[in-house]
């Protein structure tokens, strides 16, 4: 873990989580004094790459997709390009 760097006030009794592998870990922490306080970190996997066409033509459609199903598509730009989810299959 390495300290939150963002904020002083935290500086001393945080740390940033970075997931490495998918799994369940237990993070500790142990202040000056010995006493202990544990938390379980659960690291999830990365969706598969998106596939599908990158260009599109103004007012066309096309299909993207992903392995993996459940997930939830969403545009940065809904001005520029909006994603539908299709019905289930």
């Amino acid at each position: 873990m390495e300290q939150h760097s963002n904020d002083d006030r935290y500086r001393k009794w945080s740390g940033d989580v970075t997931g490495l592998t998918a799994g369940v870990t237990t993070i500790s922490y142990t202040n000056s004094l010995g006493c202990a306080a544990t938390h379980n970190v659960t690291v999830n996997t990365m969706p598969s790459p998106i596939a599908g066409n990158s260009n599109v033509c103004l007012g066309g459609t096309t299909l993207l997709t992903d392995a993996v199903a459940g997930g939830t598509w969403s545009s940065t730009v809904p001005s520029i390009a909006t994603i539908d989810h299709p019905p289930a299959w």
